[in-house]
């Protein structure tokens, strides 16, 4: 019906049903069988051209598994069906061969394989691994999408710890700077001469680092502590 060529092999069950009209008209065995091709080989044609490609292979509309994977690609819909194409063939055999009056009555007629010609599987199997191909692609996309997740995931994670980390460091910080100026209060109120001994010598060390030149006048205050003792 789709306009599609294809190779149907199928086999017939069937008997002798009047021994004496079987003899007269086909004369053996072998006869019987050249009048069964002439008779089911036509109906098979006949009834497989009224039928798109999707009947002739599938009995329902059971939606493959691997289909679904493709996100919304979904097979054609069927109405009939392989089972359907049989007994009409087989019906259609019956009746031929009844009024052909050879003796023989044909009870079944089966589909064993549906092929396309040799000379379009190539251009087939190029769809097929097309399909594929696109399956592929859509693993690709999906697990790419996963793995961009996981990383803004893991990202999101770390800067959390690190800012966790800055806000306990920083609070430490203060503490300590907080504690310092503290001991440093008490020095003060303690021994306030001791406490400016030491904060002179922590100008001495930090100002007269490396090759360091001041010029000062001898009266300043940083040389109150480097002019000997008080006398």
């Amino acid at each position: 019906k789709d306009k599609k060529f294809l190779i149907i092999d199928n086999f017939a069950l069937w008997r002798i049903d009047d021994a004496a009209k079987f003899y007269q008209s086909v004369h053996s065995e072998e006869g019987g069988q050249g009048a069964l091709d002439a008779l089911i080989n036509p109906g098979v044609q006949q009834t497989v051209s009224r039928y798109d490609l999707i009947e002739i292979v599938r009995s329902s509309n059971r939606q493959i598994k691997r289909t679904a994977e493709l996100g919304d690609y979904k097979l054609e819909n069927v109405e009939r069906g392989r089972q359907q194409l049989m007994q009409e063939v087989t019906k259609y055999s019956t009746k031929e061969s009844h009024n052909r009056n050879y003796g023989m009555k044909i009870q079944d007629v089966r589909v064993i394989k549906t092929e396309y010609p040799k000379r379009i599987r190539t251009g087939v199997f190029e769809r097929m691994q097309a399909e594929r191909q696109k399956i592929a692609k859509l693993y690709i996309s999906q697990g790419q999408e996963q793995a961009q997740g996981i990383k803004g995931k893991m990202e999101f994670e770390q800067k959390k710890i690190l800012s966790e980390a800055e806000k306990v460091a920083k609070t430490t910080m203060g503490q300590a700077d907080a504690e310092n100026l503290k001991i440093r209060a008490k020095g003060l109120n303690t021994d306030p001469e001791f406490y400016d001994f030491q904060r002179s010598l922590e100008v001495y060390k930090e100002g007269l680092k490396g090759k360091s030149t001041l010029v000062l006048s001898k009266d300043a205050p940083i040389f109150k502590y480097l002019d000997g003792p008080k006398k």
